[in-house]
């Protein structure tokens, strides 16, 4: 009796072991699978694959409807596909779960503001992320603005100073700073924060209008007259770049855009985001051996040359007769500090396109890597 009684308890504690198992494996399973929906939202939202990541993020809700990232990460995207309405209500569910997101406040208010022109609207959604998280930047920013649109300079003014206080680099202060003082006629401290903003981002058009008209108030016209063709030219930059933006809204999946994307960056000396907008044109277009030489090469420049190599044997791949391909893989390799792989790929490039001074130059100093170091002599005793 005692011997079946140990037996059923045994048999009873595994069965409850593998229950537990079981329901640690269930656990497991559905963590995986968030992080599945989660990672391959995010990635199909920053190709802007609106549709895609909507679909994904709603399977994150299914299997977790509790967290707030999941809904906000939805509301972008109807945002994305313009289904503003479904996307103040996920918006609102997302503050439902957490009254203290003030990004979700922010756009919120951001629609108020900029679609239904309710600036009262607006400004309480603001002051609402403002509360929820004081030091919330884009809100405090979107808020002086605001002011600007409702006459309260002094608010607004305030607003950009205690912003440039915290974050002494930020562009948008200065830019609103500097169109603040203007309405108050305080022109020399408006010319002062105009300057830091250009000086912060030279690409960005407005400070150079705004600078020429303060400059044309004090009688400098000949100054303000090159400040606003300075404008022109910096906001025709602007627009081509806003043009290919919205043609990547458009046609996400057109790997052409996503080049001519990138084209606009590196005008711009933005090489990170061109590399970004290059990398995702070459995911939609495989063999496009161009792109692939144009990533080797700046990748060369950002001093990544592994990544560099990779993009340059797939642009050889489809065009082996380009001695600017092996120049490039050579000089990666040189970066790897593989000399003998980095000698033999400036010989083919050599080959390829005839004397070149400068692959002759690296060819040298390839060589020059495979001498022997020669044995330092030994110090007498």
């Amino acid at each position: 009796m005692l011997m079946r009684i140990v037996i059923r308890s045994r048999s009873m504690l595994w069965i409850a072991a593998w229950q537990l198992a079981l329901a640690a494996s269930a656990i497991l399973t559905l963590a995986e699978s968030l992080q599945e929906c989660i990672e391959k939202g995010r990635q199909a939202e920053e190709r802007y694959f609106y549709a895609e990541a909507l679909s994904w993020f709603r399977q994150a809700v299914s299997l977790d409807a509790r967290n707030p990232e999941w809904h906000f990460a939805i509301a972008r995207q109807l945002i994305g596909l313009e289904k503003l309405e479904e996307a103040c209500n996920e918006l609102n569910e997302t503050i439902k779960l957490n009254p203290a997101h003030a990004e979700a406040y922010t756009m919120l208010g951001i629609y108020q503001h900029k679609v239904k022109d309710d600036l009262a609207a607006a400004e309480k959604q603001y002051l609402l992320a403002i509360q929820a998280d004081p030091k919330h930047l884009r809100s405090r920013k979107l808020l002086a603005e605001l002011y600007i649109s409702l006459h309260r300079f002094e608010d607004s003014q305030k607003l950009y100073e205690a912003i440039l206080h915290e974050k002494p680099s930020e562009f948008d202060a200065y830019e609103g700073l500097g169109k603040v003082l203007l309405q108050r006629s305080q022109t020399d401290q408006a010319i002062d924060a105009l300057k830091q903003a250009i000086a912060l981002k030279p690409e960005e058009p407005e400070p150079y209008r705004l600078l020429g008209q303060a400059l044309a108030r004090l009688g400098q016209r000949a100054e303000a007259q090159e400040l606003l063709k300075q404008y022109q030219k910096v906001k025709e930059g602007q627009n081509r770049l806003i043009d290919q933006l919205r043609a990547v809204r458009r046609s996400p999946k057109n790997p052409g855009v996503w080049f001519n994307l990138g084209k606009e960056y590196l005008k711009r000396k933005e090489t990170w985001k061109a590399i970004d907008a290059y990398e995702t044109g070459v995911e939609l277009d495989a063999e496009n051996e161009a792109a692939h030489g144009l990533l080797g090469a700046l990748y060369i420049q950002e001093r990544l040359p592994v990544y560099a190599q990779w993009h340059l044997e797939k642009a050889i791949t489809f065009d082996p007769g380009n001695p600017n391909h092996f120049n490039n893989l050579a000089v990666s390799f040189m970066l790897q500090g593989k000399f003998a792989q980095a000698a033999q790929f400036f010989e083919i490039a050599l080959e390829l396109g005839g004397p070149n001074p400068g692959i002759l130059k690296n060819l040298d100093l390839a060589l020059d890597k495979l001498k022997p170091t020669a044995a330092s002599p030994e110090k007498k005793p």
